[in-house]
């Protein structure tokens, strides 16, 4: 006990001895300051903590922050527990006693099975016990009054139950839902590194790191349908409006044609929207951009003539005459990459390539709406309504749909650099661009080891970038779609003017490091979702499948 004259060790252990924190309290002398960074995966939450303790008075201050909010605790030293009022955390009061020599939290984590499959954390301090749990689909709940004595643990609050005996670094046990449903577990300490990641962002929807493939509970994707069999060599990218799916056929570059179907999502009412041109007149190259709005189609080409600038067609989206629209803003070499999208106010352009970077924005007839250039490979645009989201070579920027060349340095508009996701430890490109309303997702490539990945951001740029997917190997090109469960991708094994092969997968929006769900094979890098189904392209069919 620390008295007068008495010099202590005091001890903070969180799920293990890496985590373990010292100070040397001297009675008698001035407080002592106690900082120091713990992840408590009890709850799954990483918290910096900064206190003091006074030896004279024997009292005891923690302040901690987290991701989840602010955690206090004031307490006073007698008979060799730190005990005081409930602590005050983002989940309520909970009940806190610190033991003066060792403090030992042990944490276990796993995944229970069916019927109530999810994810299950339990923790253990002294004679006490809390609980975190999300069944699949479902949000996280946590359980903080629970006790344990001789490693038998129990656990309950909110309608569900989570027991279960400690051997050796092992929890077995059982959660039982607030439905009454029952899932065994087998948890472990060593699982918690990679299932908490879950279990803080809200559920186990989408899995963990390391969990099942596609993310737990994701189940086997339903049987691809085909939609229609189009023209040679098939379609390339697709658009999707009011019900109707919008493609344009994957002529190469060197074909110099120009051919755009529709057909609406249940397969009936294939039409010829922009029929095959011929080579010597307009347009006179391969569709590089697609885009359906205002009640007609987009398409962009990349220039005519080769090294002029870059031609947008529009066209009403039942079929008909096609306009030329003339883009501003165009640099004298036209080998480069260039992406276009659409809302209501407007169309979005993405270009990049030796000379000029940029995104710019038009009205619905091709007018200029504002410029954003001095950029650094800025080839893909996605807009959620009223911002615009833009890959560039330096990181992920955002910007609002009006474009200005006012806005401050780009640098400024920066949400996530390129550092801050890597593929196998080297800064990669972006190839392909999505948003729900609360994330923007992307694909990141590390094209010197073909390897790619999947991340996600919050919209508004808070938090660090998550990486949906561990590392996968092939090529990951071309547009992402997201529904409520997944982000889907087409991952190629090879590519080419004369076409690719490769494969449409899918990776459940809250996975931390997952395996991708190989879905159906597929040819082209285009991919689009009506939230019910996802559509893509195999060889000359446009297939869809239901998430």
């Amino acid at each position: 006990m620390v008295g007068d004259g008495f010099a202590a060790d005091l001890k903070l252990t969180i799920g293990g001895a890496a985590n373990t924190r010292s100070v040397r309290t001297l009675a008698n002398g001035d407080p002592v300051t106690v900082t120091g960074t713990l992840t408590s995966s009890a709850l799954g939450l990483p918290i910096t903590l900064e206190g003091t303790f006074d030896p004279k008075n024997q009292t005891v201050t923690f302040r901690g922050s987290s991701p989840k909010g602010e955690i206090s605790f004031s307490g006073k030293l007698e008979s060799g527990v730190i005990t005081g009022p409930p602590a005050t955390t983002p989940f309520g009061p909970v009940p806190f006693v610190l033991l003066r020599e060792l403090l030992e939290v042990r944490v276990y984590c796993g995944e229970t099975a069916a019927p109530a499959r999810g994810l299950v954390s339990a923790f253990t301090f002294g004679d006490r016990a809390g609980a975190a749990y999300a069944l699949a689909g479902g949000p996280r709940d946590v359980l903080i009054t629970g006790t344990s004595r001789g490693g038998e643990i129990s656990v309950e609050g909110n309608g569900a139950r989570v027991a279960g005996t400690a051997r050796s670094g092992t929890l077995t046990g059982t959660l039982t839902a607030p439905n009454g449903s029952v899932g065994a577990f087998t948890a472990t300490e060593g699982r918690c590194a990679t299932l908490v990641g879950a279990l803080l962002d809200g559920g186990a929807e989408g899995g963990a790191e390391g969990g099942a493939e596609g993310g737990v509970d994701a189940g086997p994707p339903s049987a691809p349908e085909k939609v229609l069999t189009a023209a040679a060599p098939g379609p390339g990218l697709i658009a999707l409006a009011n019900g109707t799916l919008y493609y344009a056929i994957n002529h190469t570059y060197f074909s110099q044609k120009l051919e755009v179907g529709s057909v609406k999502t249940d397969g009936t009412g294939a039409a010829a929207v922009m029929p095959v041109n011929d080579p010597l007149t307009e347009p006179r190259q391969s569709a590089q951009g697609l885009t359906a709005a205002n009640g007609r189609v987009y398409v962009l080409g990349p220039s005519d003539p080769p090294g002029g600038s870059p031609l947008l067609y529009s066209m009403p989206a039942g079929g008909g005459a096609f306009t030329t629209l003339p883009l501003q803003g165009s640099p004298s070499f036209r080998d480069f990459t260039q992406s276009l999208a659409s809302d209501a106010r407007g169309l979005y352009r993405g270009e990049c390539s030796s000379s000029t970077n940029s995104v710019r924005g038009y009205d619905f007839t091709g007018a200029s709406q504002g410029a954003l250039t001095g950029l650094v490979s800025s080839c893909l645009v996605v807009s959620d309504g009223t911002t615009v989201f833009a890959s560039t070579g330096t990181g992920l920027i955002r910007l609002a749909n009006t474009i200005s060349s006012d806005t401050s340095s780009p640098s400024s508009l920066q949400i996530a650099a390129a550092d801050t996701y890597q593929v196998n430890g080297r800064n990669s490109l972006i190839y392909g661009l999505a948003v729900d309303a609360t994330h923007v997702y992307w694909s990141s490539m590390n094209n010197g080891e073909k390897l790619g990945a999947i991340f996600r951001k919050a919209k508004d740029g808070a938090g660090a970038p998550e990486k949906l997917t561990a590392d996968v190997g092939g090529f990951i090109r071309g547009s992402l779609a997201v529904d409520d469960t997944f982000v889907w991708f087409t991952l190629l094994q090879t590519q080419g003017q004369t076409g690719a092969t490769g494969t449409l997968m899918r990776i459940a929006k809250t996975a931390r490091g997952g395996a991708a769900q190989s879905v159906a094979p597929a040819t082209t890098i285009s991919v689009v979702s009506d939230g019910t189904y996802t559509y893509f392209a195999s060889g000359n069919d446009l297939m869809k499948v239901r998430k």
